[in-house]
């Protein structure tokens, strides 16, 4: 390894660990960030090797934290959650630990009021009308189409 490439690839170990340490990230998002540094594919595999030892990547972590955030602050549903976990290359036995993450009963009360604010905006001349644009809604969201019945007939 020339001295040119190996100060490109301390360079890029150092700006990966900086961005694992500011917030949780995971394999494909080191990798996406790393394709922009032109390195060579090997010099990559070792810098993700790293920071997984050395615990900057933990992919369990990773999966728990994202459900619970996406859940908390946009509040998507967990069909959305897992599939873009699975977008991001996250395992399955890692999406379900994070799935684990969210409490049934305020999942239930979150789409309770999700669907309570859409239909105070909704206009409709009948129910079927209503009922379609709410399960469109929350289907949108990425909940589970069972509960979003069992909830709409509350209202």
């Amino acid at each position: 390894m020339t001295e040119i490439e190996n100060k490109k690839y301390k360079d890029a170990l150092k700006y990966a660990a900086n961005i694992c340490s500011k917030s949780e990230k995971c394999i494909f998002d080191i990798e996406s960030k790393l394709k922009l540094r032109e390195l060579d594919e090997v010099d990559k595999k070792k810098i993700i090797e790293i920071l997984v030892s050395q615990n900057y990547i933990d992919e369990a972590r990773f999966a728990k934290y994202y459900a619970r955030d996406k859940f908390k602050f946009q509040k998507w549903g967990k069909i959305k959650i897992k599939a873009m976990l699975k977008a991001k290359k996250i395992s399955n036995s890692n999406i379900n630990l994070g799935l684990i993450e969210i409490n049934d009963d305020i999942y239930e009360k979150v789409l309770e009021e999700i669907i309570g604010k859409k239909l105070k905006t909704l206009k409709f001349t009948e129910e079927y009308d209503r009922n379609v644009k709410i399960i469109r809604f929350a289907l949108s969201k990425g909940f589970e189409n069972e509960i979003i019945l069992s909830i709409l007939k509350k209202f």
